[in-house]
C-alpha cells in the first residue's frame, strides 16, 4: 500500500510538472505570437500613414531668408504688406505667437510671428482640383528670431507641396508658379525692407 501510494505521488508529480511545462510553453508561444502580431500591426500602420500622407506629395521643403541686419520688424512687416497689396494677394491673418506667450507667462520670448496670405479665388481653384490641398492654405510666412538674435523669414516651398516638381495640369501649374513668385517676392521685400 505504501509502495502504491509512493507510485501515485510520483505520477501526480509528473503530471503536474508536465502540465506546468505545457502551460509555460504555451504562454511563451502566445507571448511571442502576440509580439509578432503587435509588431505587424505597428508596421502596417506606419506603412498606411506613409502611403496616405506622402503618396501624392514629396516631403515639404522650407524656403528661408536671413533678414538684413539693419531692418526693423516694423519695416519688415510694412514691406511685406505693401508687396502683397501690389501683387493682389490678401493678408488673411497674423499670429503674434511670441507676444501671446509673453502676455500669458510674463516672460520675454524670442520674436515669432506668422503672416498668412492667399487669394480666395486661387484657394477655391486649388481645393476644387484636390480637396487635400486646402490643408496647406493659406500660405504662411513666419518671421522668427534665432538664438543669436538674427531674424529669419520661412515659408513652405510651394513646389514641394503642390507640384512635386511636376506639371499637374497647365492651368493649375501656371497658377502655382505665379503663387510661388508672389510669395517669394513678399519674402524678399521683408528680407531687404524694400518695396
Amino acid at each position: 500500500a505504501v509502495h502504491m501510494r509512493i507510485i501515485l505521488i510520483r505520477i501526480t508529480c509528473l503530471v503536474f510538472v508536465f502540465n506546468a511545462t505545457h502551460t509555460i510553453a504555451n504562454s511563451t508561444t502566445n507571448n511571442e505570437r502576440a509580439k509578432e502580431i503587435k509588431s505587424s500591426l505597428i508596421q502596417n500602420n506606419k506603412q498606411s500613414i506613409n502611403s496616405n500622407v506622402f503618396n501624392n506629395y514629396s516631403q515639404p521643403k522650407v524656403v528661408k531668408y536671413l533678414v538684413n541686419n539693419d531692418i526693423s520688424i516694423e519695416d519688415i512687416q510694412e514691406a511685406m504688406e505693401s508687396v502683397a497689396t501690389e501683387e493682389g494677394i490678401r493678408s488673411v491673418g497674423m499670429l503674434p505667437l511670441s507676444e501671446m506667450v509673453e502676455l500669458q507667462t510674463g516672460e520675454k520670448q524670442r520674436f515669432l510671428k506668422i503672416y498668412q496670405y492667399m487669394s480666395p479665388k486661387d484657394s477655391v481653384v486649388l481645393a476644387n482640383y484636390n480637396p487635400e490641398f486646402s490643408a496647406f492654405l493659406p500660405i504662411r510666412i513666419s518671421l522668427a528670431e534665432d538664438r543669436n538674435g538674427k531674424m529669419w523669414l520661412y515659408s513652405i516651398d510651394i513646389d514641394s507641396i503642390f507640384r512635386s516638381g511636376k506639371v499637374i495640369n497647365p492651368k493649375l501649374d501656371r497658377l502655382l508658379l505665379e503663387l510661388k513668385r508672389v510669395i517669394n517676392a513678399i519674402m524678399i521685400a521683408g528680407k531687404t525692407g524694400d518695396f
